[in-house]
């Protein structure tokens, strides 16, 4: 069985088409794709993942705006892929938090940073007592503990209190 050819110019205004890779390109799930969110990539696929830079996507995108293409209007994301909107979304809720809420989360992402870069070794270790926090690029509070976890080797944080 034959693949189903679709003309061009029932796509040639669609996002995807304009990027610099679409002549090269088997991605499934291109962010350029209005059905972006319906598409996934399969284990078999040769390529799983866009090769276009996410600031290529970003730029294509803002050109298309400026020239008035409507197909944009459909993108779920903007040009974004999904893990890079979450991660929008999240730096977008960051900044929204209070300043010192910002600081203490600062903290933790500090201290676990050092606690892991040290081999997991316990903060009193890599902080002695004669030292101030501050010297160690920490502030007192509570000492989170980072561990790995077992199926997926990132690490996880366990913040007391």
């Amino acid at each position: 069985m034959s693949p189903i050819r679709i003309p061009a110019f029932a796509y040639a205004d669609l996002p995807f088409t304009h990027c610099p890779s679409f002549d090269r390109c088997s991605v499934n799930a291109c962010p350029l794709d209005p059905d972006y969110h319906q598409h996934v990539s399969e284990p078999e696929d040769s390529e799983k993942k866009c090769r276009a830079h996410k600031p290529t996507r970003l730029k294509l995108v803002e050109r298309l705006r400026e020239e008035g293409n409507p197909a944009l209007d459909g993108l779920p994301f903007g040009g974004l892929t999904a893990k890079e909107e979450a991660g929008r979304k999240r730096a977008e809720a960051f900044a929204q938090l209070p300043e010192e809420e910002r600081e203490r989360r600062l903290e933790i992402l500090r201290r676990a940073r050092l606690q892991l870069s040290a081999g997991n070794k316990p903060l009193s270790e890599l902080c002695p007592q004669e030292t101030t926090p501050g010297d160690c690029g920490l502030v007192s509070g509570t000492e989170p503990h980072v561990t790995l976890d077992s199926v997926s080797n990132r690490p996880e944080l366990e913040v007391p209190g």
